[in-house]
């Protein structure tokens, strides 16, 4: 899905009237849609991929196996800041330049955009947890437990969406301001 485009089905479910941002108005969708796009940062993951891609080369182990191997840690460091931060402003330029319906939402920063915009970042560092080598790797922060990281993405990945949900839920139930 998108940073982008949950940023945007937030400013519409806020556009549209109380409880009618599903299926009435604009964004059409349901709340579970406002979750998968949370929680998929395309846009990052997309670099991410490149970056890997420009950071790693992959050798021979043996006479059937391959191994990845990392060849800048500190670019791979850089790259985890960069992508953090530009999974936020994906964001919020989705949320504040969204094409508006005619209402005075568009462009209003709400509080809890101050919790949606921090969702996708850290859905990101899940996905990196759970990928190897990723941008991650280039922090050598060592986890311990050959699983550990899984689990910890894992439990990420659903806290996340609950939490997604609920925001998309409370934009949905936002009354409209006045003009």
């Amino acid at each position: 899905m998108s940073s982008f485009l949950y940023g945007a089905m937030t400013t519409r479910r806020l556009e549209s009237d109380k409880d009618k941002s599903e299926d009435e108005q604009p964004p059409g969708v349901k709340t579970y849609t406002d979750m998968l796009a949370s929680l998929v940062p395309a846009e990052v993951l997309a670099l991410h991929a490149a970056i890997i891609g420009l950071t790693t080369t992959t050798e021979n182990a043996g006479t059937e196996s391959q191994s990845t191997v990392i060849n800048d840690r500190g670019a791979l460091a850089l790259a985890f800041a960069a992508l953090v931060l530009m999974s936020i402003a994906v964001y919020v330029a989705g949320r504040l330049t969204t094409k508006s319906t005619g209402s005075n939402q568009r462009g209003r920063w709400e509080k809890l955009d101050n919790v949606r915009m921090f969702i996708p970042p850290v859905a990101l560092v899940a996905w990196m947890l759970l990928t190897h080598p990723s941008a991650w790797d280039g922090l050598g922060i060592d986890i311990p437990g050959s699983a550990m990281e899984g689990v910890i993405a894992v439990i990420l990945a659903v806290a996340l969406s609950l939490l997604a949900k609920a925001l998309a839920y409370k934009a949905d139930q936002t009354e409209q301001a006045p003009s």
